[in-house]
């Protein structure tokens, strides 16, 4: 079951009084306050220190995951000729090219296995997953695609590689490979 808890907002005064991290008890099921810190898109950075390229404090050194990729002979035509499946909950809109700029041009094919119609990603977990891999902006240069330190917002681990989604989880979340057997899979 895990350990309950509450994330408090920043400005709010539970926890505000109490050093980071303490660890109280407020009620019966509250057992730790922590401010609430608002998700951001950071996907460059992922590369970024995926590649080892942090300062010492851990801290990424700045933007150029891709130079860093071919300067190791992983270039667009190199990464290109890989291919990537992600079996899971589909594939953006089902239908390809997929709506999601992003992965329009990587995305190579969709099979839905499920007993639902088509290979739509309804939970946007297969989704997330094909963009963490293979996430390639059509164009790094264009307005609104770089955060305020020039990191991509888009880029995945291997951009460019040519990605499948096999849709095995239907939109309830459960597996459901309808009629296909697991070697057709």
């Amino acid at each position: 079951m895990g350990i309950p808890y509450r994330r408090a907002p920043p400005s709010s005064s539970q926890g505000a009084q109490s050093a980071p991290g303490a660890c109280f008890t407020l009620g019966s099921d509250v057992y730790w306050i922590e401010p609430y810190l608002l998700p951001k898109l950071m996907d460059e950075r992922q590369g970024v220190i995926t590649a080892g390229s942090i300062d010492a404090s851990g801290v990424p050194t700045g933007p150029g995951y891709q130079s860093w990729l071919t300067a190791r002979g992983l270039t667009a035509a190199n990464l290109a000729r890989i291919k990537v499946d992600v079996t899971d909950s589909g594939a953006d809109n089902g239908a390809l090219p997929v709506g999601h700029p992003d992965l329009a041009a990587g995305i190579q094919s969709i099979v839905n296995y499920t007993s639902e119609f088509g290979g739509y990603d309804p939970a946007g977990h297969g989704t997330i997953n094909l963009a963490i891999i293979g996430g390639a902006p059509p164009d790094p240069n264009a307005a609104g695609t770089q955060d305020a330190n020039g990191y991509l917002y888009g880029l995945g681990i291997a951009p460019g590689v040519h990605l499948g989604a096999s849709r095995i989880f239907n939109s309830a979340g459960s597996w459901d490979v309808g009629t296909a057997t697991l070697t057709q899979i």
